[in-house]
């Protein structure tokens, strides 16, 4: 019996010794981008995944290498490794979550309460690291570093974190780093035990992946009951430059889509702004405007989607069920318009639209993306990181303005946009362009000021606190208006620069996709006729593009196309329909537009 057990436990200490591949920090780094996935198969293609898995597996190697280095340690530095992946994802998330629920019942608690409950939960995490040896032989110095590190991390809450973050969701960082700090402290203390941590993480890292796949192939969207959108008749009849001429007849195309920019009656009424002199601005450089257009859906993607296919979007309902996001994707990728203006010897070109559903990478020619931002999915995978609240310090320590991650992206982004249309316009190319871009102003969120200074009026810290954002009608009219001022001045300046720089008159076209979208000054609900009435702008050359005064989104294309190659497309009725996005087939309601 003795011999036995001896020979069990010589057995269990060789198996300690044993050498063990060490491989949990990479598969631990692909376990929040997959489990992303798999609950977002619907709007996200899986090339999404490829920037993030490159980048998240380099991480985890350079961060066990630095780890091993600095511990002289592999087992242990693959441990620590892991310990900072588990704890800046997985972790940060579930810290999310508990700052969310809990935030707004204690957020308005005086500031001395806060103080003292940090103070307490710093002194428990000292005691525990001193009374349960924890940290063998070194307690009193486990004790005291611990007890600095909080002193830091309230001189940090003080400073930095409660104007960013907010005091309540501050002081749960706070307390979570500490003890992040003395769990990294514990491991760097340890000397032996790594070799079986090391098998015992690579299992659990196993188990998290088989979980995902798991739930991928359960969430895995059915096949699709899809089939390409043919081209009316009018334009399948038609052969590369039939009705245009030679290519360098044909004009340059700009397509601007932006999102929430009322129509400027509406806006005189409901938001008491002037746009006139605006667009008075705009009719001396030729750029007209539709006094009385209307979007014809409630929602960006469908309105961009129905546009590109010069159509309304029941037209294209898959035989069996109401279709989906899926159909919805498919059919911007399959759309008429870029597919027509191929086969008359365009070239595409686009720009990130923030929206994966809506992403043109794969069906433009020229992809104009500015290196410095993160696409819809890699955005949504690093706000669920504490790399979103760690450059939200860092914006606030620069700029003293809170800014949150997705607003610094759309805030680069817009700007990206406006400053390259022009560029391209001053390019020589051999053959006719057409440029798409897609952009998310002047509507929330709010970026700019009217001077174009980030925008201050609903920092992260207000809307953490409060549980959302809970401003009033009147404080969203003032922000609305000052973002929609600045889009008017980037807007003039950029079309100005475009008519200046292009070699032949272009085409231009500015549609807003919405009304309000979300403004709520404005009732946006579908049995207000007016929630939909949007901005329309056009410039063409002589005899091109003359855009009737109710024109609506999904004639635009037909019209330039009767006009420009002699199409002789039917106008459809105008319309505005009240339908879901995830059934976008499925008419609610239908209302003829007026005036």
């Amino acid at each position: 019996m003795e011999e036995s057990l001896a020979r069990r436990t010589a057995l269990a200490k060789a198996n300690a010794r044993a050498p063990a591949m060490v491989f949990h920090p990479f598969l631990l780094m692909l376990y929040p981008i997959l489990g992303l996935y798999a609950h977002n198969m619907d709007r996200t293609p899986p090339g999404a995944m490829v920037r993030p898995v490159v980048f998240f597996l380099l991480a985890a190697f350079v961060l066990w290498v630095i780890a091993a280095v600095a511990t002289r340690h592999v087992y242990k530095g693959g441990v620590i490794a892991s310990a900072v992946i588990l704890a800046a994802f997985p972790g940060w998330n579930v810290l999310e979550i508990l700052i969310e629920h809990t935030v707004p019942l204690v957020g308005a608690a005086p500031t001395l309460l806060h103080h003292a409950a940090y103070a307490a939960a710093a002194a428990a995490i000292a005691i525990f690291a001193t009374r349960w040896r924890v940290f063998q032989g070194r307690r009193g110095r486990a004790a005291a570093g611990l007890l600095a590190g909080a002193a830091v991390l309230w001189l940090l809450v003080e400073i930095l974190m409660a104007p960013a973050f907010g005091r309540g969701a501050s002081w749960w960082i706070a307390l979570y780093l500490l003890l992040f700090v003395a769990l990294i402290g514990y491991l760097l203390q340890r000397r032996s035990g790594f070799v079986l941590m090391t098998r015992t993480a690579n299992w659990f890292a196993v188990a998290l992946l088989l979980l995902s796949f798991a739930n991928i192939t359960y969430n895995r969207p059915p096949v699709l009951d899809y089939e390409p959108p043919s081209q009316p008749e009018t334009l399948a009849g038609m052969s590369g430059q039939e009705g245009g001429g030679e290519n360098e007849q044909l004009p340059d195309i700009y397509f601007i889509v932006l999102d929430g920019y009322l129509r400027g009656d509406v806006l005189r009424d409901a938001a008491a702004y002037n746009n006139m002199p605006f667009l008075r601005d705009l009719e001396t450089a030729g750029v007209h405007h539709a006094d009385r257009a209307f979007a014809n859906y409630h929602s960006m993607i469908m309105t961009v989607v129905s546009c590109l296919n010069m159509d309304y979007l029941d037209a294209f309902a898959p035989e069996q069920g109401a279709g989906n996001l899926r159909h919805l994707a498919r059919l911007y990728n399959d759309n008429r318009v870029f597919k027509f203006l191929r086969g008359q010897g365009y070239v595409l070109a686009g720009f990130p639209p923030g929206l994966e559903l809506l992403e043109p990478r794969a069906t433009v020619d020229e992809y104009h993306r500015p290196s410095d931002i993160l696409g819809e999915f890699e955005l949504v995978l690093a706000e669920n990181t504490a790399a979103a609240r760690l450059l939200e310090a860092l914006h606030y320590a620069r700029h003293r303005t809170p800014l949150s991650m997705r607003e610094v992206v759309e805030r680069r982004r817009t700007l990206y946009v406006m400053e390259t249309l022009p560029d391209i316009a001053a390019t020589p190319s051999d053959a006719p362009r057409f440029v798409y871009a897609c952009l998310t102003v002047p509507g929330p969120p709010f970026l700019f000021d009217r001077q174009g200074r980030r925008a201050d009026l609903a920092s992260p810290a207000l809307r953490r606190d409060n549980g959302g954002m809970e401003l009033s009608a009147a404080e969203l009219r003032a922000a609305y208006v000052e973002q929609l001022h600045y889009t008017n001045t980037l807007l003039s300046q950029t079309l100005r620069d475009i008519l200046e720089a292009s070699a032949a008159p272009p085409v231009i076209i500015v549609l807003s996709s919405t009304g309000p979208a979300g403004v709520h000054f404005v009732d946006d609900g579908y049995e207000n006729p007016l929630s939909l009435a949007n901005l329309a702008l056009f410039h063409g050359p002589d005899g091109v593009l003359e855009l009737p005064e109710d024109v609506t989104p999904v004639n635009v294309f037909r019209i330039l196309f009767n006009d420009l190659f002699g199409a002789e497309l039917p106008l459809l009725p105008g319309e505005a329909i009240a339908a879901f996005e995830d059934a976008p087939f499925e008419r609610l309601a239908t209302a003829p537009v007026s005036p």
